[in-house]
């Protein structure tokens, strides 16, 4: 069945990310906001991931980042996490601190008018409201994610579940926090 005006589902990786406790008012919030988006260009740059290659739809407060398949999601792990950890750090050293939390989730999306639509970025959305502990930076990635690439590192980080609902229908999904991000 076509999705009317719609283009065809492309499979991307989706990164989410937005400031915890970002600020009591509209001034403050929008200061964490720009130094989020500064530090997560600043990373996939750092990452090797040029931004031209990524598309960043509106994601209100948060930020909102498709991933290209053909950017491997363990080049991410890898990469982009450390790499976000390291500018998270060098921009608090400086400035206000900012904490993060980042969903990483990978399915189909799609294209419609001015939006991208998908079940899978509503629940990456859904997935930064996990009950986690918000240090420098959370990371929680889907349980496709877990499965796909996060179990199969080498590096010194440890996933575990986290208990959340996902769907209007209260259906939990699994999803996986890393408990000490680029350690």
């Amino acid at each position: 069945m076509r999705f009317p005006g719609a283009a065809e589902p492309e499979y991307r990786t989706m990164v989410v990310v937005d400031v915890c406790g970002a600020g009591r008012d509209d001034l403050a919030r929008a200061r964490a906001e720009k130094a989020m988006e500064r530090v997560v260009r600043r990373a996939f740059r750092a990452a090797g991931v040029g931004w031209w290659r990524v598309v960043v739809p509106d994601g209100g407060h948060g930020m909102v980042v498709l991933v290209p398949a053909k950017v491997s999601k363990v080049d991410l792990r890898d990469a982009l996490i450390p790499a976000l950890l390291r500018e998270l750090r060098l921009h608090n050293a400086r400035n206000p601190p900012i904490r993060l939390r980042m969903a990483v989730c990978a399915g189909e999306v799609r294209r419609h008018r001015l939006r991208w639509l998908a079940d899978d970025l509503s629940a990456a959305f859904r997935v930064l409201q996990a009950d986690v502990a918000c240090q420098d930076l959370a990371v929680i990635v889907s349980d496709v994610v877990y499965r796909a690439v996060a179990r199969h590192g080498v590096r010194a980080v440890d996933y575990q579940p986290v208990h959340r609902s996902t769907t209007s229908d209260d259906v939990p999904r699994p999803a996986r926090t890393a408990s000490r991000p680029g350690s």
